[in-house]
């Protein structure tokens, strides 16, 4: 299984038009197809498409990186800033299984004994990896005590610290996310330029929604957790994350009005006035269900923004809804050398955008593939735009969709699936802990 899942588009496309025509049936002398009149071109589809570049990077407000395949480093960017005061022994304590009352009570008694302390941000060296711990102590940090923390597991820090960079790129990835729940910002896109200027000069606010459903082997009547992020800068690198519980294996946001009510709040605390564009990517939707978020979803948000908007003053947002996801079996594969990613198994270059071809003929969508695959075929995100009250244009829309993808915080690299809708997926993930 796992040497299925890891083998490059190449070979992929080789068996697809080999022996794969012959396992469904389909080669020429099917007397079936025969018999209906029926042929069947074994080759696959060529396609027109282009590789759009990737955004410049701003670090520190004005130190420049410009990302080459989808990826970059810290190296001369960034340093460690002034050395902080710390408790010299911390705080030990013993934990016990997992999801027990002794792990419940230890985590309990040191964040709460941290916090009391006035301590700002807390390590946490654990001696093995559990699921379980990990997940009462994100409980306990983010909801009972509310402290930032971030997990380390022993081994590894002290292996990085014998290292003769003494780990340079380990703790590099760590600071990054320690700043990011500090209330730092790690960087920015360049405001330079289309179509960033369309985001920095008009007061827009991200969406991300994602609905995450139980699984099969989950209790009876388990729920399904709603995730949703709201932006709440020009920089679209702090958002307000949410997540509510619903009937389980509901794909429609019961409450859709009432989250993106909490957005809007935050963003004109942050902003003091409310957004004149809201931009949604919705993940997780199926195309038989585009109706339905346009008849449930929109006229809920509608709803409530008309409720928080004085028409004497400030009108209405003007909304954008994608639908975006990767659940399909379209793969995009280079024709021609010069377009492959050599570095991961000659798969389309990051960046990739085709939206010709093999699109729908009711809606306007595109494949885009902004990351680098490290193993096995990419899977480009499939996007779909159901409603456009802004009238942006497919090439605004596609390069602002594309460079979203470099803003996730807790990576030197652009991920896969859009920014807004990666950080709901994450929300989604942590309301099922």
């Amino acid at each position: 299984m796992l040497a299925l899942a890891i083998r490059g588009p190449a070979e992929n496309a080789r068996r697809l038009v080999g022996a794969g025509t012959r396992v469904i049936g389909i080669q020429a002398d099917n007397p079936i197809l025969v018999e209906f009149g029926l042929e069947i071109d074994t080759k696959m589809i060529v396609i027109p498409a282009r590789i759009l570049q990737p955004p410049t990077l701003l670090y520190g407000g004005n130190k420049k990186i410009v990302p080459r395949d989808a990826s970059w480093n810290l190296a001369g960017v960034c340093g460690l800033g002034k050395e902080a005061p710390f408790p010299a022994d911390g705080y030990r304590t013993n934990l016990g299984e997992g999801d027990d009352d002794v792990t419940d009570k230890a985590l309990l008694k040191v964040l709460r004994q941290a916090k009391s302390d006035g301590v700002k941000f807390l390590f946490v060296i654990l001696k093995s990896h559990s699921k379980a711990i990990h997940s009462r102590l994100k409980y306990f940090g983010d909801i009972i005590v509310w402290i930032p923390h971030t997990t380390l597991i022993s081994d590894n820090f002290v292996k990085q610290c014998r290292r003769n960079d003494l780990g340079a790129n380990y703790f590099a990835n760590i600071m990054q996310k320690v700043n990011v729940k500090i209330g730092g910002i790690n960087h920015v896109l360049s405001p330079e330029g289309d179509p960033l200027e369309f985001l920095t000069n008009i007061c827009t606010m991200l969406v991300g929604i994602d609905v995450s459903h139980p699984a099969a082997t989950s209790v009876a009547n388990a729920p399904s957790v709603v995730g949703v992020v709201a932006s709440l800068d020009r920089t679209y690198t702090r958002s307000l994350g949410t997540t509510r519980l619903q009937e389980g294996r509901v794909e429609m946001v019961a409450e859709i009005g009432a989250l993106i009510d909490e957005g809007l709040e935050s963003f004109k605390t942050t902003n003091q006035r409310y957004p004149s564009n809201i931009i949604i990517y919705r993940d997780g939707v199926s195309e038989s269900q585009f109706e339905t978020v346009l008849n449930e979803e929109v006229p809920a948000i509608e709803e409530v923004c008309s409720e928080k908007y004085p028409g004497d003053k400030q009108n209405p947002p003007k909304i954008v809804v994608i639908i975006c996801g990767k659940r399909h079996h379209t793969r995009l594969c280079p024709t021609q050398e010069q377009d492959a990613d050599k570095a991961h198994n000659c798969n389309p270059k990051p960046g990739t955008l085709a939206d010709r071809g093999v699109t729908s003929g009711k809606y306007y969508d595109f494949y885009i593939q902004p990351h680098a695959a490290l193993t096995g075929t990419a899977i480009p995100c499939h996007c779909t735009v159901i409603r456009d009250d802004i009238k942006i244009g497919p090439d605004v829309l596609q390069k602002i969709t594309h460079n979203l993808s470099y803003l996730y915080s807790r990576a030197t690299k652009a991920v896969s699936l859009c920014t807004p809708a990666y950080y709901a997926d994450i929300m989604c993930e942590r309301g099922n802990k």
